[in-house]
């Protein structure tokens, strides 16, 4: 069935349109502008590039890359653009402070489409992408269209369709021409991740935002934000944006617990909590009851007030129920009863890369690949497994490495983890990007005490195929920090691979 246009149809603009009020535009140099970019490699025919110094690249340096795919006019932040123009022969306007104003020029040029959508703020360390993600499935059992924004890419149908992104959360022209097109497509929601790197360079600048999400926060992004306390001021945030309706926040977090007092009142608040305690004394809290978990997923009596609703998802862990929590949350608030919501988390569960049961045929090994790059993250998955996999009747198997070029603090942190939780533990590669495998690795053998369960192998592949032939029948495996990544980055190259695809290729299952 063909989906109805219900958006306004959009047109091009010209210069002193989309600067009104922040550049002065002589008629001489008033261009119809058919896109605007602050990426060189997204400028197409009659664009307008915006060059922008940022933290490590400077939009300066790609003047001529965006002249010469078709640019007819220049925004910059730096008079040094002068002279790069000047060869081109293309108009330049120089404003200072030019960041403040993309949000502004975003809207203006894309007809602001996040008004046309109730879009879904989800932030926090860990759970972002499976809350995001799974409000997409959640509204599209509703026949719902909802554009999904975030780790996996972007995109309103199946997975293998999405589009993929170089940032969690986009740069805000890429946001709103993604808003733009998929309204026109019938789309009205979003569940889009924000990033505490993207709410630090506010890239979610004059979006309407409807709903914003705090899952949990634990170290993470330290080696941009410097400290634990930037890093929550960068959460916090999304809380501020002008005109946000509801607030859905985790208060069995300290850091949640502080937020959702700090909020302003004319914020809608949903509490969502799992503490037992905080549910007999607070009637306004959304939470969970006698929580169940085996190899099938979790079950809980999803609470509300005086309403209490079953629940049986195919979702693995605790954390996962306040995942869970975060959906049933905007579900409430677009008025679902809480009967149907029960019935929807019931019936969605599947997020790629997050708890991804893979070789379910091998010597009756469960194997499991996750995303977890975080403390917090590799803690929740090796316990939720050792909760459903007994340690007197399996034995855990761990596989993972930590990324280069972040946060090597963690480091140590994940090592011990890994030696708490685990039976034997292969430790590899995963993006090592710019640092070497081998010194990444010495990092988080300072975090174990213990190094006789420790098998290292740079070699990611072979790694895996290892840890899946030494493993004994019942054993578990979890392979660790990629999840739904296709591909590994090593000194600034990117080649594909894909754990899946490892697995299924030493299994001999279908690709």
């Amino acid at each position: 069935m063909a989906i109805k246009n219900t958006s306004k149809k959009f047109k091009t603009k010209f210069l002193d349109q989309i600067l009104e009020d922040i550049a002065t535009v002589p008629p001489s140099m008033n261009k119809e502008i058919f896109e605007i970019a602050l990426d060189s490699r997204k400028v197409v025919l009659n664009s307008c590039f915006f060059s922008i110094k940022g933290r490590k690249e400077n939009g300066l340096d790609y003047i001529q890359h965006a002249l010469s795919k078709g640019a007819v006019a220049v925004v910059a932040d730096d008079k040094k653009a002068k002279d790069q123009c000047a060869r081109g022969g293309v108009p330049l306007f120089v404003i200072p402070e030019l960041k403040k104003h993309l949000g502004t020029i975003a809207r203006r040029f894309y007809d602001d489409p996040s008004s046309e959508m109730k879009v879904i703020g989800v932030t926090g360390t860990n759970g972002k992408t499976t809350i995001a993600y799974l409000l997409k499935e959640a509204l599209q059992y509703l026949k719902k269209r909802c554009l999904y924004v975030g780790t996996l890419g972007a995109g309103s149908l199946e997975y293998k369709n999405f589009l993929q992104l170089n940032n969690t959360t986009p740069d805000i022209f890429t946001l709103n021409n993604l808003f733009r097109t998929h309204s026109q497509n019938g789309v009205t929601y979003c569940a889009l991740e924000a990033s505490s790197i993207g709410l630090d360079q506010d890239r979610l600048q004059n979006l309407s935002l409807d709903i914003g999400i705090f899952s949990n926060i634990t170290q993470d992004h330290l080696d941009y934000h410097n400290d634990f306390e930037t890093y929550k001021n960068a959460k916090a945030k999304l809380f501020k944006i002008k005109n946000l309706k509801y607030a859905i926040i985790n208060i069995d977090d300290e850091f949640g617990s502080l937020l959702a007092n700090s909020l302003s009142k004319s914020i809608n608040l949903f509490k969502i909590s799992l503490n037992q305690s905080m549910l007999k004394s607070d009637k306004a809290i959304l939470g969970a009851r006698h929580l169940s978990f085996d190899k099938a997923g979790c079950a809980f009596d999803l609470v509300y007030g005086a309403q209490t609703h079953s629940v049986k998802s195919r979702l693995i862990g605790r954390y996962n129920i306040l995942n869970l929590l975060a959906v049933a949350a905007v579900l409430i608030s677009q008025d679902v009863p809480l009967d149907e919501v029960a019935v929807i988390l019931s019936s969605i569960g599947d997020v790629p890369g997050r708890m991804e049961r893979c070789g379910r045929n091998f010597k009756g090994c469960p194997i499991y690949i996750d995303y977890a790059h975080t403390p917090d993250a590799l803690e929740n998955a090796l316990v939720s497994l050792r909760q459903i996999y007994p340690s007197s009747a399996n034995k855990l198997i761990l596989v993972f490495g930590c990324g280069g070029d972040r946060d090597k603090n963690k480091r140590p942190f994940m090592g011990a983890i890994a030696e708490k939780y685990a039976d034997s533990v292969m430790l590899t590669s995963d993006n090592s990007r710019n640092e070497s495998s081998l010194n990444i690795i010495e990092d988080i053998l300072k975090g174990i005490k213990d190094k006789s369960q420790i098998m290292i192998n740079t070699d990611r592949e072979l790694a895996i195929n290892l840890s899946i032939q030494s493993a004994k029948e019942n054993d578990v495996i979890l392979i660790a920090g990629k999840g739904h990544e296709e591909y590994q980055e090593i000194f600034s190259k990117k080649q594909f691979f894909s754990d899946r695809l490892i697995i299924k290729k030493l299994l001999g299952e279908e690709l």
